[in-house]
């Protein structure tokens, strides 16, 4: 948990999770980007197949705003029969033990917030460099409906910009699709 915290700048702790993520399962696998890579918002796939995911709720307490944030990550087995492909580590690498990742997670989890309590820009940046898609033809499902286009990457708020064939859009919560 991360207390307390700026609930304008909440969800960019999203991608400080991610960015602890991926460096926690990298060292303990030996895995690297682009196999292991990042998609927005909050997920960890693993040669396309999702391998993790991560959840972050707000919570209002004693006149304090907190983020708790949740990781789930596929070690010994994935899930079957979703709409989406799913890997585990066990699949393509020596598994790490659960004391293992969380160590390197918790390692990572301190970096990453360290580098986002001094501006959000470097924060961005990398997890653009390990992300999966950037220049790719993306469907998103926001609420609002499905938007199709090209994934161009991060804004300066984290919001995702899609080049659309009405101009470029951004997109600050759904579901993202790769391909047309």
């Amino acid at each position: 948990m991360t207390a307390p915290c700026d609930p304008a700048r909440a969800p960019e702790l999203g991608f400080v999770a991610g960015l602890a993520l991926h460096g926690a399962v990298a060292v303990s696998t030996g895995l690297r980007h682009p196999d292991l890579a990042i998609k927005w918002p909050n997920d960890l796939l693993l040669g396309g197949a999702k391998v993790a995911g991560l959840l972050l709720e707000g919570l209002q307490a004693r006149g304090r705003f907190a983020v708790l944030i949740g990781f789930g990550v596929n070690v010994a087995s994935a899930p079957q029969g979703l709409s989406y492909p799913t890997q585990a580590l066990a699949a393509v690498a020596a598994a790490p033990t659960a004391a293992h990742l969380l160590r390197e997670l918790s390692l990572g989890w301190i970096q990453a917030q360290a580098q986002w309590s001094a501006g959000f820009a470097r924060t961005r940046a990398e997890w653009q460099a390990l992300a999966h898609g950037i220049g790719a033809e993306v469907r998103v499902r926001p609420p609002s409906g499905e938007v199709r286009g090209v994934m161009r990457g991060l804004d300066a708020r984290g919001c995702l910009l899609l080049d659309t064939p009405a101009g470029q859009v951004t997109i600050d919560a759904g579901d993202l699709f790769f391909g047309g």
